[in-house]
């Protein structure tokens, strides 16, 4: 049967398509089908009358009088959405001609417009302007509309790209030239973000010594040969430049680098640009507008506060260390990349992630702390003493994951009715964690035995000069929860002018000094305790959805931040980006992953949204292999109250 086309009445179609038209059949044998043949229309009618019958059946449930409208009329479309292309190919017989439809960013073709339909009405929901799931600025959230198309498609494979978002695509350059440029960098460079310890710069007679007498890092004038009577003013702030000019190769040198001023270089340039981490509310807050530029030799990692603050009362510390101390339990995750799923699972991965004070990129090399010591470890049996630190990983992956996602219920943003709005934020299990090979460094603590080749070696690994053995088989990867991160894996060289000489350590901890793994479990401890955005969620850890959110940051340097912002012009910026991308008057996806946030003792951030989860209790669950060998991989199941 011919289709009619004179008569077909044209319905409305996407104005949203994420089609590829570069996308194609592998095979040569298939060729275009020509968009004036029947073959073409037909398949725009089949996709039309299924969309008109469900119309039908929505309005005969409704009002059984109107569904004559939809009687005897044939249906079309004006055309496929942009980027997608109709393929054919005869089959061997000549009888029949099988058609494909391609531009689809899974790569996979359609076999039928049946097929295709579920994904054809995701476009045209999405795209209209009313219908896609936003933000409360507006701005199309990419999340919440990827969780939906995976529960109409059932599988999914995505890049993440917020497009409609002037934030992600102004920072998107710089995320892209950090995660190839840090991982190359030695491990002991501050990076931007990092929340660190600082001196404000000396004088060039003065010099910051180790005084093994009261083992503390003090002030030494050359001049009389004396150390100064008053202990350094440690500040903390936060990392919003690093130099301009690459260091010379001598600083690229811990020994050099970390107990040497370079004085051939402006500190404008060759130092780091730091902010005090202050509280709005502390009586000289003029200061936070106070960037310092300061060197290397006198800025130290924040996880070390149990042996920098060595030997000075809290009630001296500056008013920035005591803030940022109250932030040890912070985590944000950097460039969030891809999402893959198969209905109702779903899975994000990221090229970096904030754990506390440090930045983690993938192809760096983490501390990981004794599974005793982390919190969201079942292990019941109090040990005597701490647990040694042995363990590292090389991390290959930064995975957050959901289980068992829900349909939640209906938000006042929500194009969908019910069930059908996805957001994410209702599931059994939500994990953050890194991926990679675990080593480490005592051979009792290995179940194969088996020495790393030196050649797997990353360059802080290679400092220590010691054999480090796979904790399994050695093709075996491990999912370490966020929480059992440290720190990274510092050059010892760096570790030895941080602590003034060999770290004092047991016979295993051979990576930190004696004291580091309780001050850090103390620390992140009392800032959940403390930190209300933590504490009134009943949880353990602050997700933000950005490094900024995460620390709490209104302002830097007197300029609000983010959605703090009175002249940020969200709706005027989107426009501009539809101009410029010529696409005015369609609407593209993207942005806040706010809707990903009530998890694993992990309170989200301050955006929230009507019916969009519930308060639940939080029960952990550690998991076992066939042979009954523990994995290092915890699992925090969601109790949901209710929706």
């Amino acid at each position: 049967m011919r289709p009619c086309r004179a008569s077909a009445f044209v319905i409305n179609a996407p104005t949203y398509s994420d089609g590829d038209p570069t996308l194609k059949p592998t095979r040569v044998s298939y060729t275009l089908t020509p968009t004036n043949s029947d073959a073409f229309h037909t398949y725009l009618q089949k996709i039309a009358t299924k969309w008109m019958d469900e119309e039908a059946g929505g309005a005969e449930k409704a009002h059984k009088a109107v569904t004559y409208v939809f009687l005897d009329r044939i249906y079309t479309l004006p055309g496929l959405p942009s980027g997608y292309v109709l393929w054919e190919r005869p089959r061997p017989s000549g009888k029949h001609v099988d058609r494909y439809l391609y531009g689809h960013p899974s790569r996979k073709g359609f076999d039928s417009p049946i097929r295709f339909y579920p994904h054809w009405k995701y476009l045209l929901n999405f795209g209209s302007g009313q219908s896609g799931p936003v933000d409360e600025e507006g701005t199309p959230d990419v999340y919440r509309s990827l969780f939906s198309l995976l529960k109409s498609e059932g599988r999914l494979d995505r890049k993440i790209e917020e497009k409609a978002s002037l934030d992600w695509r102004s920072e998107k350059p710089l995320v892209d030239l950090l995660a190839s440029t840090i991982p190359n960098q030695p491990s002991f460079l501050p990076r931007q973000g990092e929340m660190v310890f600082y001196l404000r710069p000396l004088v060039p007679h003065l010099d910051l010594r180790y005084d093994p007498v009261t083992q503390q890092f003090r002030i030494w004038d050359n001049i009389s040969n004396t150390y100064s009577s008053t202990p350094p003013e440690w500040l903390a702030g936060i990392i919003t430049q690093v130099p301009s000019t690459p260091p010379t190769r001598d600083f690229l040198n811990p020994s050099t680098a970390l107990t040497t001023a370079d004085n051939g270089s402006s500190l404008t340039t060759a130092g780091y640009r730091i902010y005090p981490l202050l509280s709005p509310s502390w009586a000289q807050k003029h200061l936070a507008k106070q960037h310092i530029y300061t060197s290397l030799p006198l800025i130290r990692p924040f996880f070390l506060h149990p042996n920098t603050l060595h030997a000075i009362p809290p009630s001296a510390y500056h008013q920035s260390v005591t803030n940022a101390l109250a932030h040890s339990a912070i985590v944000s995750l950097i460039d969030k990349h891809t999402f893959t799923g198969a209905w109702p699972n779903a899975t994000i991965h990221s090229r970096g992630i904030f754990i506390s004070s440090e930045a983690y990129w993938i192809g760096d090399t983490a501390v990981l702390l004794p599974e005793q010591a982390d919190p969201s470890s079942t292990t019941t049996t109090a040990p005597t003493e701490p647990p040694k630190i042995t363990e590292i990983m090389h991390i290959t992956a930064i995975v957050t994951e959901f289980h068992n996602l829900q349909p939640g219920g209906p938000s006042d943003n929500s194009s969908n009715n019910g069930d059908n709005d996805i957001t994410g934020n209702i599931c059994s299990t939500i994990t953050i964690s890194l991926h990679g090979p675990v080593y480490t460094s005592n051979p009792t603590h290995s179940l194969s035995r088996l020495p790393v080749s030196p050649a797997a070696y990353t360059a802080p690994m290679q400092s220590y000069g010691i054999p480090w053995y796979h904790i399994s088989a050695a093709d075996d990867i491990w999912a370490a929860p966020f929480s059992r991160v440290m720190s990274r894996l510092y050059e010892k060289a760096a570790m030895e002018a941080w602590v003034g000489g060999a770290p004092t350590h047991d016979t295993d901890d051979v990576m930190v000094p004696g004291g580091t793994q309780e001050g850090i479990i103390t620390a992140r401890a009392l800032a959940a305790r403390d930190d209300d955005r933590i504490a009134s969620a009943g949880k353990r850890w602050f997700w933000g959805d950005h490094r900024a959110e995460a620390l709490a940051l209104a302002a830097v340097a007197g300029v609000h931040m983010g959605r703090h912002d009175e002249e940020r012009r969200p709706g005027l910026w989107r426009d501009v980006l539809r101009v410029l991308d010529g696409r005015a008057g369609t609407v593209a996806g993207s942005t806040s992953s706010a809707g990903l946030r009530d998890r694993d003792g992990v309170a989200g951030g301050e955006k929230k949204r009507k019916g969009a989860g519930a308060a639940g209790s939080v029960v952990a669950r550690e998991e076992s292999d066939d042979e009954g060998v523990k994995k290092k991989r915890i699992k925090v199941e969601v109790v949901v109250a209710g929706d």
